[in-house]
């Protein structure tokens, strides 16, 4: 399986959803430069923290948000994370930051917070949103290229994992790279924090995964990055530096867009959320420092795909 291609230049990507990803992101900077954020300046290190959504049978669309932003931000996130917690008496006990426990009250009653605290910081919130029609946005949407990957990443010494999770996997590491490529400038450092989840279920997945990355990421921005460093959550949890708080603004994103296109396909999904409606709002607002785009991919009538932008309050 081959991977190739400097970004945001003239030769295209050759996997179909980058592809459609720099197709759409070289017209929006062309028409919107304010849609995209600058991090080379004042930014030694980008850090990425990636979570997903949409595995529950009954999702029709799985999601993947990136939120990506300067290290050098990080020491006053974590200092008005710690002060918005305590505020919200989700210190003793602590209390994970994520969809899925939003009917507790007082993080329900805390999402408007979260959402306007990381609002004001620079940088990008990307989700990657596929219809779940679409078995593989790597190459043809047919099993064959699942049973494909699961046998390349094998061979090649990235790990044994089933069609499906190879398939997520690449989605992943691809969408990571190609963000960090086209964010950032020479010299600068990486750091990349996963959820932890299937594509790193055990301490051999996840060495696959870092060699993966590293490799991938070569092929986007050779040589780009004087320092690479990747992480998974979650772990024991430090108040003072929570990392942990990022992965669940994440996390929060990427339920709320699902359940968003899960309403909106005519389902009655289980387990909606206090707070989902208070994302899908935010979401709409384009006018703070963080930049948020949604990027949407489906099937098309030809067997292929067709992608574009998703604006909410449009």
């Amino acid at each position: 399986m081959s991977i190739v291609i400097p970004v945001l230049a003239e030769k295209e990507p050759i996997i179909p959803f980058i592809a459609a990803i720099e197709r759409e992101l070289l017209a929006l900077r062309a028409r919107s430069p304010d849609a995209w954020p600058d991090l080379s300046k004042d930014c030694r290190t980008i850090t990425v923290f990636s979570d997903y959504g949409g595995e529950s049978p009954e999702a029709t669309h799985a999601t993947y948000t990136f939120l990506c932003v300067p290290y050098e931000t990080l020491g006053v996130f974590f200092n008005q994370a710690q002060a918005l917690r305590e505020r919200h008496g989700l210190v003793q006990p602590y209390k994970e930051l994520a969809l899925k426990d939003l009917d507790y009250g007082p993080l329900s009653r805390s999402v408007k917070d979260w959402l306007r605290l990381i609002g004001f910081f620079p940088g990008l919130l990307f989700t990657l949103h596929v219809d779940r029609r679409l078995s593989s946005i790597i190459g043809p949407n047919n099993r064959a290229t699942l049973t494909e990957i699961a046998a390349v990443l094998k061979e090649l010494g990235y790990g044994e994992r089933i069609g499906h999770v190879g398939e997520k996997l690449l989605r992943i590491v691809h969408t990571v790279a190609y963000l960090a490529a086209a964010l950032s400038v020479d010299g600068q450092r990486l750091f990349w924090m996963t959820d932890e989840d299937a594509i790193v279920a055990n301490d051999r997945a996840y060495a696959g995964m870092q060699t993966l990355f590293c490799r991938v990421l070569n092929s986007y921005a050779p040589g780009r990055f004087e320092k690479v460093c990747n992480s998974k959550g979650l772990g024991p949890v430090d108040p003072q530096k929570n990392f942990y708080d990022l992965l669940g603004i994440a996390d929060l994103i990427a339920g709320s867009i699902e359940r968003f296109f899960l309403c909106r396909s005519g389902k009655e999904p289980r387990g909606v959320k206090e707070g989902v409606n208070e994302v899908l709002v935010w979401l709409s607002d384009r006018t703070v420092p963080l930049k948020k785009l949604v990027f949407s991919v489906r099937p098309s009538s030809a067997g292929g795909i067709e992608a574009g932008f998703t604006w909410f309050g449009t």
